[in-house]
C-alpha cells in the first residue's frame, strides 16, 4: 500500500498574523495547532477525497466539534437564559398564575443572589453551584433538563475563525491542481510523450500555420490522436508521429528558402 500523501497548511489572518499550522494526510488525519487550541482526529470513511471532505466542515461546526472535543462545559448563560424563559412563557402561553410565576421568579432570584434583592433579569449566567440550588427549590417539572453544556468556547472559535480559512486555502489548492491536470481526453492525459504530444486542435493550428508559410507544398491531414500505450511506455501514436513530421517539413522548407542543403 502506498504511503499517504501529506498536505500542510499554514494559515494566517488578513493582516498576516499567524493563525495556525494544519497538517493533514490523505487517510483521513487531521491534526491543528492554533491559537484557538490544539485538536487532532482521524476519519476512517470520510467517503471522499479527503481534502474535499474537509472544505465540507466549514458549515458543520456541531459535527466537527463532536470529532474534536466532548460537550462537558457548562454554559451558564444558556442554562439561565432558558429558566427565565421558561416561567415569562409559562405565565403568558401555559396558564401559571400570577402567584406561580411570582414564587419560581423568586426561587431564582434566591439561587442565584442569597444575600441581595437582584432579579434574574440582571444576571448573565449561573453557575453549577447556583443551578443546584435553584434545583432543590423549584417546583418545575424536569428541571434538571435545563442543565446546558457545550464545547469549549475555544474549539468553537476553532470552528468559526480558522475552519474558512482552511477551507479557502484548500479550494485554491485543489483549483490549482485542478488546472494542472490535463483533461481525460487530451493525448498528454493517456501518456504520450509531453514534448511532442498535442490534442487535434493543437494540431489543426499548426497545419494551417505551416500551410500559410508554404502554401505550394501541401500538407497532409493528420488523423486526431488517439493515444495507445505498449508495454515499453507509452506509444507513439499517428497524430504525435505526424506532428513531427509537421515539424521536419517545416525545418527542410525553411532551409530551403534560406539556400541551405
Amino acid at each position: 500500500m502506498a504511503d499517504p500523501t501529506v498536505y500542510q497548511y499554514r494559515l494566517r489572518t488578513p493582516k498576516g498574523r499567524w493563525l495556525a499550522d494544519v497538517v493533514m494526510r490523505s487517510d483521513g488525519y487531521f491534526s491543528a495547532v492554533s491559537n484557538c487550541g490544539g485538536y487532532a482526529f482521524r476519519w476512517g470513511s470520510p467517503g471522499m477525497e479527503f481534502r474535499a471532505f474537509v472544505v465540507g466542515l466549514e458549515n458543520d461546526a456541531d459535527y466537527l466539534c463532536s470529532k474534536l472535543g466532548r460537550a462537558t462545559w457548562w454554559d451558564g448563560a444558556t442554562t439561565l437564559k432558558g429558566i427565565r424563559e421558561y416561567i415569562l412563557e409559562s405565565r403568558r402561553e401555559s396558564g401559571w398564575t400570577k402567584e406561580q410565576a411570582a414564587q419560581e421568579w423568586q426561587t431564582l432570584a434566591d439561587a442565584l443572589s442569597p444575600y441581595s434583592d437582584s432579579s434574574p433579569s440582571e444576571h448573565d449566567e449561573m453557575d453549577v453551584d447556583q443551578f443546584h440550588d435553584w434545583y432543590g427549590e423549584t417546583k418545575i417539572d424536569d428541571a434538571h433538563e435545563f442543565a446546558t453544556h457545550d464545547y469549549e468556547p475555544q474549539l468553537r472559535a476553532f470552528c468559526r475563525e480558522v475552519m474558512p480559512v482552511l477551507a479557502t486555502a484548500i479550494r485554491e489548492q485543489l483549483k490549482a491542481e485542478a488546472a494542472a491536470t490535463p483533461a481525460a481526453g487530451s493525448e498528454a492525459a493517456h501518456g504520450c510523450p509531453p514534448r511532442y504530444c498535442i490534442d487535434s486542435e493543437g494540431l489543426q493550428a499548426l497545419r494551417a500555420a505551416v500551410r500559410a508559410q508554404h502554401p505550394r507544398d501541401g500538407v497532409q491531414t493528420a488523423r486526431p490522436c488517439a493515444c495507445g500505450t505498449e508495454a515499453g511506455g507509452p506509444a507513439w501514436t499517428p497524430a504525435c508521429r505526424a506532428l513531427l513530421d509537421l515539424l521536419e517539413l517545416s525545418e527542410r522548407l525553411k532551409r530551403a528558402e534560406g539556400g541551405e542543403r
